[in-house]
């Protein structure tokens, strides 16, 4: 009995019990499409697979990456002598004929395969769409971040970076190195990014903590909140700029902590309560937010032991600037200002993976960070 090869597809587990194409849902045009397109997909399938180093044949992709970065001779050939001008645009010419025959006698090959064999299932066409999506979707979140902490300005403050930062790069290594030899860097690091190889020696790397305090002041570090409804200081968010609460003539004698208990029941009740022949004064109302943070460890469990380069136990909701605890922040509360909730009220907690990306209000394998924010609302009277 001759041996089989056993061909496994690519199909994230995510996708698996809620796939984003079902069957019964496509109309007989989108699915005629698909069946057209079936051919393209698997190429495109097979060409993010080497890219990604989802093979078998480990030095048949070597030999590919080796003919690839051959082919920068044809058009930057070395600057010696004639002969070896020559040796070197004919190497590069001739990886580009074997690189373009593999192409296309794997191309008529499964063409050739299609034919022969029973016409695909739908269920196999809308697998091989998910598995592109897939990776096309895992390259795009090692570039620009996961969707869930992907955000405008966030991702324009990434872009900026990334631009500074690869013109500082590019400049120097290519005047150091030589165009060719710089290219050939891009196109082998390109390559080799997601071998086996490389992401072992960078989680090598990664053991270095000043490596990592490194790389999150200059590119991951956490953006600030831009919202037009922050105080200057960004310290709180504003509820009411100016708020008219009734005052009765009763309390316009009294002075001190009795009278900010008093404005603290007005602030808080039915305005149908109130007496109509009150007074009325402006009120400004703003909510203090401040989020407890704590990591999840093997051992402790979650505990509020952070990370040296990540927010601390206690920040501002707003800036994830270090701030004090809600029990001491509320005695540093600036004079004028008065509380109008009696406590600070918690709100549940919300888990989240590794870099703070929300994953829900359960926990989970997944989950390594967790955080709640402490509210508290005050008011001060406007003259």
């Amino acid at each position: 009995m001759g041996s089989k090869r056993l061909h496994v597809r690519f199909i994230s587990k995510s996708r698996l019990p809620n796939s984003l194409f079902k069957p019964r849902d496509l109309d007989p045009i989108t699915i005629s499409c698909l069946y057209k397109l079936y051919p393209l997909l698997l190429l495109f399938d097979q060409f993010l697979d080497k890219l990604m180093w989802h093979v078998d044949d480990i030095p048949l992709q070597i030999l590919y990456i080796i003919m690839t970065c051959y082919l920068v001779a044809m058009i930057l050939p070395k600057d010696s002598s004639l002969l070896f001008k020559a040796f070197d645009i004919w190497l590069g010419y001739m990886c580009f004929l074997l690189l373009s025959a593999s192409f296309i006698y794997y191309n008529s090959t499964l063409l050739r395969e299609l034919d022969k064999n029973e016409a695909p299932t739908l269920d196999e066409v809308t697998h091989t769409l998910e598995s592109v999506l897939d990776k096309v979707n895992i390259m795009q979140e090692e570039v620009l971040g996961s969707k869930k902490s992907r955000k405008f300005d966030k991702f324009n403050m990434k872009t900026f970076k990334l631009v500074i930062l690869l013109t500082l790069v590019h400049v120097p290594l290519t005047i150091l190195l030589g165009t060719r030899s710089y290219v050939t860097f891009c196109i082998l690091f390109m390559s080799v990014y997601h071998s086996v190889y490389y992401q072992s020696t960078m989680k090598l790397f990664w053991r270095n903590l000043w490596l990592r305090r490194l790389y999150y002041f200059i590119w991951d570090n956490e953006a600030t909140s831009n919202s037009p409804t922050l105080g200057k200081s960004q310290n709180y968010k504003l509820i009411s700029e100016s708020q008219m609460i009734p005052f009765p003539k009763s309390l316009q004698g009294l002075r001190g902590q009795e009278l900010q208990v008093q404005l603290q029941m007005l602030i808080v009740q039915d305005p149908t309560t109130i007496d109509p022949e009150s007074d009325y004064i402006h009120v400004k109302i703003v909510e203090y937010n401040i989020d407890e943070n704590e990591r999840k460890w093997k051992q402790e469990g979650w505990t509020p032991k952070l990370l040296p380069y990540e927010r601390s136990h206690f920040c501002n909701s707003f800036t994830l600037m270090e701030t004090n605890s809600p029990w001491k922040f509320q005695e540093e509360l600036t004079n004028g200002w008065i509380w109008v909730d009696a406590n600070w009220l918690p709100e549940n907690w919300i888990y989240c993976d590794a870099q703070w990306n929300s994953l829900g209000a359960n926990d989970s394998i997944a989950c390594f960070t967790r955080k709640r924010t402490w509210k508290r609302r005050a008011f001060k009277i406007l003259q």
